[in-house]
């Protein structure tokens, strides 16, 4: 498979991002309603939400990655992510791309832009995924 441009992995991931931003702000409304407004003050709610927020995150990305669909992101820039022997994710490697990608985050980006000299992102380095050019037909 061909490698695909920094650019479209690093738009294609901010386009994701984007999503990904909508369906955390929709998805932390119910908190403030179940637990009051000020639930930010109580130490144990406001790690609550964090996980919450995680484990959201962490489903929507899990079941594109190892279902073997494209994000929006990828859709559009015509990216597939692949495992280690280039079929879909195994569980095992969707955990440690996510944690990686945190490791990413931590980072204040830079595994993202680690694309721009690798060819690649660093979470998917460390995960042993690759992002590959695909077809329209694919994903």
């Amino acid at each position: 498979m061909p490698q695909p441009s920094p650019f479209r992995i690093l738009v294609a991931a901010f386009y994701d991002a984007l999503i990904l931003a909508v369906i955390l702000f929709v998805a932390a409304i119910p908190f403030p309603l179940l637990f009051g407004a000020g639930f930010e003050q109580n130490p144990f709610s406001r790690v609550a939400f964090q996980f919450y927020l995680l484990a959201v995150a962490y489903a929507w990305l899990a079941w594109h990655w190892r279902n073997g669909y494209l994000t929006p992101g990828q859709k559009i820039w015509s990216l597939c992510l692949r495992g280690q022997y280039g079929n879909r994710l195994s569980w095992a490697e969707v955990n440690m791309r996510f944690g990686s990608a945190l490791l990413s985050l931590a980072l204040l980006g830079a595994g993202w832009l680690w694309a721009l000299v690798r060819g690649q992102t660093l979470h998917d380095q460390l995960a042993g995924t690759t992002i590959v050019a695909c077809s329209d037909k694919e994903g």
